[in-house]
């Protein structure tokens, strides 16, 4: 038997006895094209992208990506990585090994150093739910079941990342496997520039098998969300702009313009209506929080008040983001501000009357997002933005794409002269222009991470990801 790949760096074959000598190394199974199993391993959360890979390697462990990466080397193959796959941006093609680090997602909390060390493939609620036992919390996302690694590995954009910071500075070590097959501790102390570079990168300079973070003590939460109908879109998105200018850092907050779908599971109040929702996320007493929220409560009638004191393991309930997958199609950028102008042109083209196909959604930043820490990697820090814009649509299998890609795009073009520079590389999901990437970074980290690339993996084996280019030889 011979295996054939097919992908940009030519056809690959590798024959049925080195399928074999893969398998006797790895506690995993080994899948190919046509395998019972293949297309459930392969198969991410994100479906506009299909992986096509030659090889699946289901890693149980770091030995596991260890003979995978080693593997490839041999046979001239590239390698993907997949742990939820949230955040596909290129799909793995018949010139690759897709390594799924899935079942790898041993936690464990040290309750008195206030660390959770993370394997590669939990998600953030298997974190979330042991460090409640103590009284912690992990920089989650806004969806508890995103990986937990790969997130941290683009830097995240958390739900209490205002008070704490980017959860990329809360990393205290990592535990990865590069392209030449060895494994490497990357911290502070050890191998620091290989540390810094991987907190960013989103996989480029090697697979990371773990994670050391830091978990902070939060006595009381208050989350949920305020609903309102669409007719008062105007008035909502005013009264949050100026409201968010003196939120305190403790109070985490986005607004989300959005149409449901007029299907059974939609609550009766939601189904089929266009909605202004204000997520809430705050960290202390409910008796601190409520006058906090009561300005915007007044900015029009509401629909629904959801907001109350609440465990942070329900914390995925505030955006109570999707949990099928699905094809997306979706664009990301940074605003400095939003005055008068820059909502009309939102209120235009992505509310009510737009009947756009998307849903857009302001997060706040500043606070802590606008400070670089003393421990920060190649992720931006960013002191001009005060929104991060993410504008999200269903791919429908029989709909229009290039007209939603259009749609969208007219919102980030018409809102450029309020762009500020960088984004979060977290909600760069789907193919990217080299454009499009290295606007992630700035020109001197983007160069700095070219170095390590031609350091750490000179082949590029690692490119089925926000793919930055090893840097030529001096």
């Amino acid at each position: 038997m011979t295996g054939i790949g097919e992908g940009a760096g030519g056809p690959a074959a590798f024959s049925s006895v080195e399928v074999r000598r893969l398998q006797r190394q790895v506690a995993g199974a080994i899948l190919l094209p046509g395998d019972d199993g293949y297309e459930a391993e392969k198969n991410g959360f994100e479906r506009s992208l299909e992986h096509r890979p030659a090889v699946v390697v289901a890693a149980r462990g770091p030995d596991d990506v260890v003979a995978a990466v080693r593997w490839a080397g041999e046979q001239g193959l590239g390698v993907a990585v997949q742990a939820t796959g949230h955040g596909t941006c290129v799909a793995a093609d018949r010139d690759s090994v897709l390594v799924t680090t899935t079942h790898m997602s041993d936690v464990r909390v040290d309750a008195g150093a206030r660390v959770a060390h993370v394997g590669a493939g939990a998600r953030w609620a298997d974190v979330i739910e042991p460090a409640a036992d103590h009284g912690l919390v992990p920089l989650s996302g806004a969806a508890p079941g995103v990986g937990a690694v790969s997130y941290l590995l683009g830097g995240g954009l958390g739900l209490l990342s205002r008070r704490f910071g980017s959860p990329a500075d809360h990393v205290r070590s990592l535990r990865v496997v590069t392209a030449d097959g060895r494994t490497t501790e990357a911290s502070p102390r050890s191998r620091p520039d290989l540390f810094w570079g991987l907190r960013g990168s989103r996989g480029n300079l090697g697979i990371v098998v773990s994670a050391s973070i830091d978990l902070f003590p939060v006595d009381e939460f208050f989350g949920g969300g305020l609903f309102f109908d669409g007719a008062h879109t105007r008035a909502v998105l005013a009264s949050y702009a100026e409201w968010v200018r003196t939120a305190p850092d403790s109070l985490c907050t986005s607004l989300c313009l959005l149409r449901f779908p007029p299907i059974p599971e939609i609550p009766d109040f939601l189904r089929g209506r266009f909605v202004v929702h204000v997520r809430v996320a705050y960290t202390g007493p409910a008796s601190a929080a409520r006058p906090l929220l009561q300005p915007l409560r007044e900015a029009a009638p509401l629909l629904q008040d959801t907001t109350a004191p609440m465990s942070y393991r329900l914390s995925g309930s505030i955006h109570n983001d999707p949990t099928t997958p699905m094809a997306t199609v979706s664009r990301t950028m940074m605003l400095r501000n939003v005055d008068q102008a820059a909502l009309q042109v939102i209120e235009e083209l992505a509310g009510p009357a737009a009947e756009a196909p998307f849903m857009l959604e302001l997060r706040h930043m500043q606070g802590a997002l606008a400070h670089e820490a003393t421990s920060s990697g190649a992720v931006g820090h960013y002191s001009e933005a005060e929104y991060n814009l993410f504008l999200l649509a269903p791919a429908e299998p029989h709909g229009d794409l290039g007209l939603t890609e259009r749609l969208e795009d007219r919102v980030t073009s018409s809102l450029g002269p309020w762009a500020a520079p960088g984004k979060v590389s977290n909600f760069l999901i789907g193919p990217q222009s080299e454009a499009d990437i290295r606007s992630a970074y700035s020109e001197p980290t983007y160069e700095k991470l070219r170095k390590l690339k031609r350091e750490f993996d000179p082949a590029n084996m690692f490119r089925y990801n926000l793919n930055i280019p090893p840097a030529p030889d001096p």
